[in-house]
């Protein structure tokens, strides 16, 4: 999966729990758990050396 739509699809997903959190189908954690999710995200990227953080592009 690309990047552009591995983050398309992280940010649906994190809209889809926040909506549903707000008409109260989802318990509140939910939420919190569906945000922290970017750092371990982030860790996985760059451990697949796909990350587009600003430090490796300075690094080429």
């Amino acid at each position: 999966m690309s990047r552009r739509i591995s983050t398309l699809a992280w940010a649906a997903a994190i809209l889809s729990v926040a909506l549903l959190n707000i008409f109260d189908i989802l318990p509140d954690w939910t939420t919190y758990v569906a945000v922290f999710t970017l750092p371990l995200l982030a860790i996985l990227d760059r451990r697949n050396g796909t990350s587009g953080c600003g430090m490796c592009a300075l690094k080429r």
